[in-house]
């Protein structure tokens, strides 16, 4: 059992359990083009370039990208990139009632 802050006691597999129903939504997020913020912790996005081989049908190179917050970065030690922002991808933050999962 691990205890939080809170006083609530959950057991291991609940809390992994959690973490699969977030991973999943960041990951439907994704899918769709759009970025899930996680409060404290950063934010996954999606990285796009436009390669123009062609002007009939030009190709999307698209990536997955995770800026962790400058915040926590800094609490660790941590070496930070440049946040990347294209402008294109809507960023939704993540709260608890936004997670489907069973």
């Amino acid at each position: 059992m691990v205890r939080d802050n809170i006083g609530y006691a959950n057991s291991n597999k609940d809390l992994q359990k959690v973490w699969e129903c977030i991973a999943q939504s960041i990951e439907n997020n994704m899918i769709k083009d759009k970025g899930t913020l996680l409060k404290g912790i950063g934010y996954f996005t999606v990285a796009k370039w436009m390669i123009n081989e062609n002007k009939v049908h030009p190709n999307t190179i698209r990536k997955p990208v995770f800026v962790i917050e400058e915040k926590l970065a800094k609490d660790f030690n941590l070496k930070r990139s440049r946040p990347y922002n294209s402008g294109i991808v809507n960023t939704r933050t993540l709260f608890k009632f936004f997670i489907d999962c069973p």
